[in-house]
């Protein structure tokens, strides 16, 4: 039994040689919605390319050059008697080459299987990539959305002062966050919100990664709005003076930039701040290595009065 070169996924068969896609690929195309679209285009160049004999489609596959007259003759339009290429004759005609040494049989349970050609290696591999890489509908992000806002708010913006706003932040720290918790790097607090308990942690680890990326881009579109909290002025006043001295370049405008791609501790309330200058110094929550070096500096009463600081903004 014999093939024509390039080709993979056969099946031996006692007339034919017939051309199959695993179960495990197959289902990869057929189940996901987003791979629809790219199945069908993946089919139309398969489709094309059987057409022009260069290819194999889904169902069956028979040898270009199954006529034995060709395989006697592997340039048909030169005379018989013609000039051959050196060393080429019927016998390696890429019809009666056997291509074992390079497509390795690989025996599982049992079972053979024939590794994938280059070519269809490329074109499913591409395909996956594709499907991927869509973006999730809107109406997927507002269903996602919904379940953050529960907690953080209506479109991110908090209305608990241990919880904070997300909106506005940008996509980058968001997205690095969600995936801190979802990786367990971040430890989250448990909160309840209608007689129903949940973390971060459990929240973040339901989420795809695409998902993680919409959604982080969703809210960092979204306008931030500042808490009302109640500051003590003389606090605010020494917590602006250690801001400028330990925090402002990383936590520029006030803690307020977003572009800092490090949240926005500005304006978040009050009670949260507190508990995060807590997690910073019990190292419950983790920190950047330059922001750790000047965190452990300050003491209690300092970072009390930089939370006030960060409080008071507008």
């Amino acid at each position: 039994m014999s093939r024509q070169a390039g080709h993979g996924f056969f099946k031996k068969s006692e007339n034919t040689d017939t051309c199959i896609l695993p179960h495990r690929v197959a289902a990869a195309f057929c189940f996901p919605p987003a791979l629809r679209v790219c199945w069908k285009a993946h089919r139309k160049i398969i489709d094309r390319m059987r057409d022009m004999g260069r290819g194999h489609g889904l169902a069956s596959w028979r040898p270009a050059c199954s006529d034995t007259s060709l395989r006697d003759n592997p340039f048909p339009n030169r005379a018989s008697t013609g000039a051959r290429a050196s060393g080429f004759d019927g016998r390696n005609h890429p019809c009666n080459v056997d291509h074992r040494r390079n497509n390795e049989n690989l025996s599982t349970s049992g079972v053979t299987q024939v590794k994938l050609s280059k070519l269809t290696t490329s074109i499913i591999g591409s395909t996956l990539l594709l499907g991927a890489s869509l973006p999730l509908s809107a109406a997927s992000v507002g269903e996602i959305a919904k379940s953050c806002d529960e907690c953080h708010g209506k479109n991110g913006v908090t209305k608990d002062e241990v919880v904070p706003t997300i909106a506005g932040a940008s996509a980058a720290y968001l997205k690095d966050t969600m995936e801190a918790f979802k990786s367990g790097k971040r430890k989250g607090e448990e909160y309840k919100h209608d007689g129903k308990t949940s973390d971060m942690n459990k929240v973040a680890k339901k989420l795809s990664d695409a998902e993680i990326e919409a959604i982080a881009e969703y809210y960092a579109k979204k306008p931030y709005v500042a808490f009302n909290n109640h500051t003590d002025p003389k606090l605010v006043k020494k917590g602006k003076k250690i801001w400028k001295r330990k925090c402002k370049k990383c936590h520029g405008d006030n803690g307020m930039d977003p572009e800092d791609d490090a949240g926005i501790p500005g304006g978040q309330p009050l009670k949260y701040l507190l508990n995060s200058m807590e997690h910073f110094a019990n190292k419950t929550r983790p920190m950047p290595k330059k922001m750790r070096k000047k965190f452990k500096k300050l003491k209690e009463k300092d970072r009390i009065a930089v939370a006030h600081f960060f409080a008071a903004q507008k």
